[in-house]
């Protein structure tokens, strides 16, 4: 038996900008559609894990040691493909056109130049639950979208 969800009313306000494509999660054995059982409880704790590390630091700090693990994974990969590997694959919010947003989290491909490819299918064949879930997010993401874009180009004018 499913359970009803998480209470969102719990889920921070920076949350509602992350969405999680569960159905891609494993290529062996991608969740089907009838699959959906207790994703509202997964997805708010996916949504709500930058703020468990906080709650848990008590308020002393940021998911520092998460942000430099990450950013050491990325360099390493960077690295890799600058020295030729060319089966590196990175997440990242990039500028794209894979979807009607400016910038998206997309998967992309890295080689000695940079990014060589950003992978659009990803939001291929997602579930019933992850389109409604990714168009509610889009209105939340447009907004933190367009505040970073004006805030950059007020740093502009002003360096």
């Amino acid at each position: 038996m499913c359970s009803s969800g998480s209470d969102m009313a719990a889920t921070s306000a920076s949350a509602f900008s992350i969405g999680s494509t569960i159905s891609h999660g494993s290529k062996a054995s991608p969740l089907s559609q009838s699959k959906t059982c207790g994703m509202n409880d997964l997805t708010a704790r996916i949504q709500n894990g930058g703020t468990e590390v906080v709650e848990v630091k008590a308020g002393a700090g940021f998911a520092t040691l998460s942000m430099a693990y990450a950013d050491a994974r990325f360099l390493e990969s960077f690295l890799r493909a600058r020295d030729g590997d060319s089966d590196v694959f990175k997440c990242s919010f990039v500028q794209s056109e894979v979807t009607e947003l400016q910038f998206f989290a997309s998967r992309f491909k890295l080689w000695k130049q940079g990014v060589e490819a950003i992978i659009s299918s990803d939001l291929e064949g997602l579930t019933k639950y992850e389109v409604k879930a990714l168009e509610a997010l889009k209105v939340e993401l447009k907004e933190s979208i367009e505040k970073g874009v004006a805030f950059v180009q007020k740093e502009k004018v002003t360096a």
